[in-house]
């Protein structure tokens, strides 16, 4: 007991405050004081919900334990309460304590921070705490206490009944509203409680005597303990005496055994005998002046409290509370008091709180269980799919359970078969999914992994197959494509996920082998064609060859050509420079005659007789005609010359011819370039008749560059041919005229020494 109470000591002293869960209607909650102050001339009524309270138990999820203190008001309900949280508190209670006449608890006012316990069968509950207002207040009127106190007995689990002194009847007079209470509640509008559903419904009842001195006896004089004197004494005598069964102290009596599910007392001695210190108990400066009896018994009560914690339990047998369904109660249940009748409905209060509940229950696990799926990556194998399903609708309908806290029996059966629906629904024969979320979750992943499987299918397709199939040569066996089948099968069985996979592979394997026998056809082509075109290869090889040939032949003509051309150059240069030198020779000789004439117009002035000039004048006539002859001859080698001129020009025209049949020749080598280029592009076309036309016209063109090499060389052979005639013809005349004119000048002067001696003898005649 002593370990439970620390640890609960721990738990509640972190943090928290009291706050109102409901007020009377004549007063006002000020939030920021934290303080409920009554309203002027309003008269109470009704009861009104704090909001604030109503959140925090609404996140409660965990069974609560309501333990609830009532009785009459200046008894010390709130410091007992205060100490229930914290025994050994040195700052203000938890609960503000009041040190006037003037009650200080208006309602019910709760600790805003539930109290984490442990019970010793391992289960988890929140204990909340319940401070009340007190009865017979001089200033209350009974249908305000009658509130408090159902509304308490309705909501607790365990209930503190706390008075001061010892019990007499009178105590049992201030309780004549748990008689009232056992009639004002009913299972529905048309059938009250019975006690089974009073059993089912009550709290524990715990009788708390405060400032107790004497020592409790029993019939024979014997000390007991308080609770048997309660029993034996004080309850028992009301019951088994002759009391008027229809008195109220009877009823209370017979109530408070019948009424509820277990009876517990103790009591207490007074804190202090000095008022001073009763004032002040609160005051951490008085803790040493307080009855160190007192603050053991209140911690021994402190503890036996906590030990008779139990779950809040609900209307339906076996059924358990927690913070959401104790805010519904709480609503529902204020609104019955609040109304004419102030009549709760227990059984009807349970059936619409357990409906909002189970709302809730179905709607949060069901988020819970997406949450959970949302971790899924599709496409999937089913079977994960389904273990995370299972997975997931375990943690719902855990969650399901711990906002429900109901036995598997009746409605919690039906709304967790309604869960399990909504999630998943197999067919019984077939295994098969048909409905719920799950449904959809395999739908997603059947897409995905059809989307998956065909996007690999045709990208092993791409890979492995069409791209050996786009690169097939002769080197590619038959063997290969089936092997290329075969990587891609194992590549797929590695690498495709999900329910599709085998479907999308027997489809992929049917386009794959109905394929087959054209690829397998298509790489026979391509090897026939390879023969063909070897065959192709070899004849275009020996074509190759022989236009080789042909232009070795053509290199040679033109190497001819260029010789040609060059010696007709050098032969045009010596021809110009025996012209030249003709010429020079020519005028040298000219000029030579013209000195020859004056010598002899000088030796004809030293004639001095007349015979002599006669002879003179005849001579001079003779050498006029020779002149005459010279001048023409003269003429006549001008006319050679212009002949020569024109024959220079015939053979500069034929140069030129030969020239053109050059230009000839190259268009004709441009020519075969192109033929041999369209030659190779038809014989890639494989086809025999234009074979024959390539041959025809490869003869032909054998048969022109022949023609066009034989007319170059006859061409050349004749320019050659006339260049040289034309040198001997000018080799001949210019040998010719040389003689001429060697000869003449032999015989001018011949004549000339004719002359001289004919002129001598005429002389010598003379």
């Amino acid at each position: 007991l002593l370990q439970t109470a620390l640890y609960v000591k721990e738990m509640a002293t972190s943090c928290g405050k009291a706050i109102p869960l409901c007020f009377p209607d004549d007063c006002e909650f000020n939030k920021q004081a934290n303080y409920c102050k009554k309203k002027k001339d309003v008269t109470r009524d009704n009861l009104v919900i704090n909001k604030e309270a109503i959140a925090i138990l609404e996140g409660i999820t965990d069974p609560v334990c309501v333990i609830a203190i009532v009785g009459p008001c200046r008894t010390g309900k709130s410091y007992i309460l205060s100490q229930l949280i914290d025994s050994d508190r040195d700052s203000q209670p938890c609960f503000k304590l009041g040190h006037l006449q003037d009650p200080e608890t208006m309602g019910i006012w709760m600790w805003d921070t539930p109290i984490q316990y442990e019970l010793k069968d391992g289960r988890n509950i929140s204990i909340i705490l319940l401070d009340t207002e007190g009865i017979d207040a001089y200033n209350s009127l009974e249908r305000g206490d009658t509130q408090v106190f159902t509304l308490s007995v309705l909501l607790s689990s365990l209930l503190i009944y706390n008075s001061s002194g010892v019990p007499r009847r009178e105590d049992l007079n201030k309780m004549t509203f748990i008689a009232n209470l056992a009639k004002s509640i009913r299972s529905n509008s048309h059938k009250n409680l019975s006690r089974e559903d009073v059993k089912q419904i009550a709290p524990s009842f715990f009788w708390l005597l405060r400032d107790v001195l004497l020592e409790p006896t029993d019939h024979k004089g014997r000390p007991c303990h308080f609770r048997d004197y309660l029993l034996e004494k004080v309850l028992g005598e009301c019951i088994d005496s002759d009391w008027d069964t229809d008195s109220i102290q009877y009823k209370a009596s017979t109530c408070l055994l019948k009424f509820f599910t277990s009876f517990d007392a103790e009591i207490i001695p007074p804190p202090s005998t000095s008022p001073h210190v009763m004032k002040n108990i609160e005051d951490p400066r008085y803790k040493d002046e307080i009855s160190p009896d007192f603050t053991q018994q209140v911690e021994y009560v402190r503890t036996k409290i906590f030990e008779k914690c139990e779950p809040k339990r609900g209307y339906a047998p076996g059924s358990l509370v927690n913070g959401m369904q104790l805010a519904g109660m709480l609503q529902m249940y204020v609104d019955a008091l609040n109304s004419p009748e102030g009549i709760p409905e227990v059984a009807s209060t349970w059936d619409q709180v357990m409906k909002n509940t189970y709302h809730i229950a179905t709607t949060k696990p069901t988020e819970l269980y997406k949450s959970k799926m949302s971790v899924l990556t599709f496409p999937m194998e089913d079977d994960d799919l389904r273990r995370i399903h299972s997975e997931a609708t375990k943690e719902a309908v855990e969650c399901f359970q711990q906002l429900t806290r109901i036995d598997t029996d009746g409605v919690f059966k039906e709304y967790l078969t309604h869960l399990q629906e909504s999630l998943s629904v197999f067919d019984t024969e077939t295994s098969k999914c048909t409905g719920g979320l799950l449904l959809s979750y395999l739908e997603q992943n059947e897409i995905a992994s059809e989307e998956k499987c065909r996007s690999l299918a045709n990208s092993l397709k791409t890979n492995h197959l069409v791209s050996m199939i786009e690169t097939l040569s002769t080197e590619t066996k038959i063997e290969d494509i089936g092997n290329a089948m075969e990587k891609v099968y194992r590549e797929y069985h590695k690498n495709a996920v999900g329910p599709a996979k085998e479907r999308i592979f027997q489809v992929f394997i049917k386009e794959l082998e109905s394929e087959r026998p054209k690829h397998e056809q298509l790489l026979r082509r391509i090897k026939d064609y390879d023969t063909e075109m070897k065959i192709m290869d070899d004849k275009l090889q020996q074509e190759i060859a022989l236009r080789a040939e042909a232009v070795q032949a053509i290199n040679s003509l033109e190497s001819i050509i260029n010789q040609q051309t060059q010696e007709m150059t050098a032969l045009q240069q010596k021809l110009k420079d025996i012209e030249k030198r003709k010429n020079d020779e020519l005028v040298q000789k000219i000029k030579d005659h013209e000195k020859q004439s004056d010598a002899l117009k000088q030796s004809k002035m030293c004639l001095t007789t007349k015979d002599t000039m006669l002879t003179q004048l005849q001579e001079s006539a003779e050498l006029q005609t020779s002149n005459d002859e010279i001048n023409q001859r003269l003429a006549t080698l001008e006319r050679k010359n212009r002949t020569l001129s024109e024959e220079n020009a015939k053979f500069k025209t034929q140069l030129a011819d030969a020239n053109k049949n050059v230009e000839d020749y190259e268009n004709l080598e441009e020519e075969v370039c192109s033929d041999q280029t369209n030659h190779i592009e038809s014989s890639d076309s494989g086809s025999k008749g234009e074979k024959n036309v390539e041959d025809y016209q490869n003869t032909n063109l054998e048969e022109e560059v022949c023609s066009e090499q034989t007319n170059h060389i006859e061409s050349s052979d004749s320019g050659s041919k006339v260049e040289k005639n034309v040198e001997d013809y000018q080799n001949t005349n210019l040998e010719e005229e040389v003689c001429s004119d060697q000869t003449d000048l032999i015989e001018n002067s011949k004549s000339g020494s004719k002359g001289k001696k004919q002129k001598k003898g005429f002389c010598s005649i003379l």
